[in-house]
């Protein structure tokens, strides 16, 4: 167990919580969950060692904030030290000194605890298609087919006669001038 608590300021000033070993925190799937854009899934992890309490950003895009510096390497953390990581801040105390500022709430407040709904799909799932059975004693027919409008006879002789009837116009409009 570590010797510090770490109470939060904001968003919802009171709450605490006391880290253990290999803490995470993140947007999903992690122990302390933050449902804010500027969280990466797996922002920071935070470790116990000897007593005191020390955080370590795992590769977040915004970063991890102690004392309002940026993460370059994991960092013990001390009494009055503030904690950012993306809106959420921290301070941490003793456990002495880290009553609530606030009594705690009797049913939990959604502060991203809980991870938002998935975006909705752009692909929608195609509907099921229902089963048709053919019934046992129907014989399926053979369908007609028919020939393409090139090979019947009555479209061929049509075209031609179109073709010979703007011919015949254009000659005598041209004849006429």
């Amino acid at each position: 167990m570590s010797s510090l608590v770490l109470v939060e300021l904001q968003p919802l000033p009171g709450q605490r919580f006391e880290p253990r070993d290999g803490l995470t925190v993140g947007r999903q799937n992690c122990d302390v969950t933050l449902a804010h854009p500027q969280v990466s899934r797996h922002h920071a992890t935070l470790h116990v060692r000897d007593g005191g309490l020390v955080i370590e950003d795992v590769g977040s895009r915004n970063g991890t904030f102690v004392n309002d510096e940026r993460l370059a390497a994991p960092r013990q953390i001390a009494a009055g030290d503030l904690v950012r990581i993306g809106e959420t801040v921290w301070r941490a105390e003793a456990p002495a000194a880290a009553a609530p500022a606030a009594p705690e709430p009797e049913a939990p407040e959604q502060r991203g605890d809980v991870p938002p709904p998935p975006a909705p799909s752009v692909v929608h799932p195609a509907p099921p298609i229902p089963e048709v059975s053919t019934p046992a004693f129907a014989e399926a027919r053979p369908r007609r087919r028919r020939a393409s409008a090139a090979r019947r006879v009555e479209a061929t002789v049509v075209s031609y006669a179109v073709v010979a009837a703007t011919a015949a116009g254009v000659i005598i409009y041209l004849a006429a001038r």
